[in-house]
């Protein structure tokens, strides 16, 4: 990664003396913005920074995007997001080089989001798409990596009545995970994946696959399992208390458009190899709406299922067979309090929804939207809200109202 971020410095600077010789040409800036107001109908919980108040502050943010063009095969992007969202943070969510040898063959090098889903590249413009938020079910999954620092090649060939894409990724990243107001902290030492694209007449297809060598920072699990350890006859248990696991992200989508009216589907698995730490994660959704232009109409079911391993029965097994005068007893009692408890507060995120939703495009550039969304949980699970209270069901009415714009 080192190198790659040398790459661009070096090449930023031997541009520089082209940029200033036509700035206005090569030098474009581009801006989009979004203000939501969101609100749940319970204050019984919290739904991803929402609560019973209205809120603007959760997923309103105004992001720039810089594009410089060195040669005609050499550019720069960079772009910020500023966010309102205290728990989100505000920074440079783009910053790489676009090398593009041939017309078909464009190669990025440096900072770039991660291209899991139909709209990630574009999942903070809120304009390029129908909903006041795409289904959290999916683009809020509770472990997910939203950039990599590292190289991403594609090529694209066109026939006589379809165009199709292969894209080609790898590289790392870290970042943390904020749920029930905890943080913890994940590295990605390779992070890579493959995506192929088909554009027929009014359908898209979109199939991916992604993998990443994952390892967490959760210090109480690592002294469970030097504890346990200790007693040097519970391996298993040992081995479902690791850190580190591989990821995989198997994804397909399609989407019909006649510009009258549209649909799709997308659905996603997230896999990782150790369940017991990080959940097996199937999500998918199904939209579709009409179009009155200016005024789109649109209905979308999303469902998610969380399941977690559970862990093994070794030391259930030898408390069983054991005498409470054995000196082993004592410890191995509390490791197996210490199971139990991780077991009970993991998250499981499993939730149904239906969200109906209009979107009137003002102008060109600006659009308004209102979302109106039932949310379906079970009663033993988190189900995607947090501050849960004594009482609440998981089931509640979610608001949202957003002005977009592009310029």
């Amino acid at each position: 990664m080192y190198v790659v971020k040398a790459f661009i410095i070096c090449s930023l600077g031997a541009s520089a003396s082209v940029f200033a010789s036509d700035t206005a040409d090569n030098f474009h800036v581009s801006s989009f913005g979004r203000i939501v107001a969101g609100t749940i109908d319970t204050d019984k919980a919290n739904f991803h920074g929402y609560d019973d108040d209205i809120s603007l502050k959760t997923n309103s943010l105004l992001g720039i995007q810089l594009n410089a063009e060195a040669t005609d095969y050499l550019s720069f992007t960079a772009q910020g997001v500023f966010r309102t969202n205290e728990d989100k943070d505000s920074e440079l969510d783009w910053l790489y080089a676009t090398i593009q040898p041939k017309n078909n063959l464009t190669l990025k090098v440096g900072k770039l989001r991660t291209p899991f889903f139909m709209h990630s590249d574009v999942i903070d413009v809120g304009y390029a798409y129908h909903w006041a938020s795409p289904p959290e079910q999916m683009y809020g999954a509770f472990f997910l990596f939203p950039t990599f620092e590292g190289i991403d090649a594609t090529w694209g060939y066109s026939g006589e009545n379809y165009d199709s894409s292969f894209e080609a990724y790898v590289g790392q990243h870290s970042g943390e995970i904020k749920r029930s107001n905890r943080i913890t902290d994940y590295n990605v030492d390779v992070l890579s994946g493959f995506i192929t694209t088909l554009r027929k007449e009014n359908f898209e297809f979109r199939a991916s696959f992604h993998q990443g060598d994952v390892s967490l920072d959760i210090p109480e699990l690592n002294l469970l399992s030097d504890a346990i350890q200790s007693f040097g006859s519970f391996p298993s248990t040992v081995d479902a208390l690791a850190l580190d696991s591989k990821v995989n992200v198997y994804q397909f989508g399609i989407r019909y458009d006649n510009l009258d009216y549209f649909a799709g589907l997308e659905w996603v698995t997230i896999d990782p190899e150790l369940k017991t730490s990080m959940p097996k994660i199937d999500t998918f959704y199904v939209t579709g709406g009409y179009i009155f232009n200016p005024v789109t109409i649109h209905l979308t079911y999303a469902e998610s299922k969380v399941k977690y391993s559970d862990f093994p029965s070794e030391l259930n097994q030898a408390l069983a067979g054991m005498s409470p005068s054995d000196p082993r007893y004592t410890g191995l009692l509390q490791s197996t309090y210490g199971l139990n408890f991780i077991s009970a507060s993991r998250n499981v995120d499993s939730l149904k929804s239906w969200t109906l939703g209009a979107r009137w495009d003002i102008r060109p550039k600006l659009a308004v939207k209102a979302d109106v969304t039932l949310l379906d949980g079970a009663e033993n699970e988190t189900a995607m809200f947090d501050s849960i209270k004594d009482g609440f069901n998981r089931e509640a009415m979610f608001y949202q109202v957003a002005v977009e714009w592009v310029f």
